[in-house]
């Protein structure tokens, strides 16, 4: 009986040998070949996910760039054609205000489109230089916002604080980049390199020396211009709102149940409806009924 444990001892010595030559023969394999080929494996999900993910960003970057197409042509006030045979030009907008035909004007909401680029940006400041030149500033309204530059050769966009345009090339300074930038081949992004000292001298006493004065002496016409513009816009709105609520009139009768003879007279119920407590109400109950 003793020798048949011990036997059997022999046995689980072996069999746990067995187990671990198994288990490094099997590690040995795994480093040889499953561990390269689950590296692959996940190198080849990386690859797809990576793939996935620049087709919806160019899908969103081509999207974005119809869109700029499309509003271009949707913008109705063409303030400057340039008849350049090489490169011609555009220049749409929303509005458009002449201060000094021969010296500053401004427009909102632009849109410049050319061979090679479309700039877009919430405001355009065109300067009269001198000797038959225009400086135009492209620039958006608020610190921090930047206007933008769209490549229609690669779709590629560069934004920038202030864009200028000035004989047919862009001077510009990329956001969080610490250089200047010139346009080579027209407006054409691709070739763009940084200004050299004599080219920035040039737009600097240009911008200083001129843009600067325009600016100081035509800043408050510009400024009460919006703000008349503005009113104007506000009135409309008011306008519009009380034509809303009188078409609106026949249904606030009807929910409150108030006898119409009291209101038949077309001049009593116009001076009604502009009381601003009526107007709440009107609101009031026009949106309960819609969310019933």
């Amino acid at each position: 009986m003793k020798w048949e444990n011990k036997k059997l001892s022999q046995k689980q010595k072996i069999k746990i040998v067995l187990i671990s030559i198994s288990a490094v023969i099997f590690i040995i394999v795994s480093k040889i070949y499953l561990i390269p080929i689950y590296k692959k494996y996940e190198a080849e999900q990386l690859r797809k996910r990576q793939i996935l993910v620049e087709k919806e960003e160019k899908e969103r970057i081509e999207r974005e760039f119809e869109s700029f197409g499309d509003k271009f042509n949707s913008l109705k006030i063409v303030i400057e054609k340039f008849d350049n045979p090489e490169n011609p030009a555009e220049i749409r907008a929303e509005k458009y205000y002449i201060i000094n035909p021969k010296a500053f004007s401004f427009a909102k909401n632009v849109i410049y489109s050319d061979k090679f680029i479309y700039i877009v940006a919430e405001e355009m400041i065109k300067y009269d230089i001198g000797n038959g030149k225009q400086l135009y500033l492209f620039r958006n309204k608020f610190e921090g916002v930047n206007a933008k530059v769209i490549s229609k050769k690669s779709q590629r966009h560069e934004v920038s604080e202030w864009i200028y345009l000035l004989d047919g090339k862009l001077f510009f300074y990329p956001h969080a980049k610490p250089y200047r930038y010139i346009t080579v081949n027209y407006t054409e992004i691709e070739s763009k390199r940084k200004t050299t000292e004599q080219e920035m001298k040039k737009l600097d006493e240009i911008v200083y020396g001129k843009a600067l004065k325009l600016d100081n002496k035509y800043n408050s016409v510009m400024a009460k211009m919006e703000e008349e513009e503005q009113k104007r816009e506000e009135e409309k709105e008011k306008i519009q709102t009380v034509q809303t609520l009188q078409q609106l009139l026949p249904i606030y009768i009807i929910i409150v149940q108030i006898p119409t003879k009291k209101y038949s007279q077309e001049k009593k119920w116009k001076k009604w409806i502009k009381r601003k407590d009526v107007q709440a109400d009107l609101i009031t109950i026009i949106i309960q009924t819609a969310i019933l």
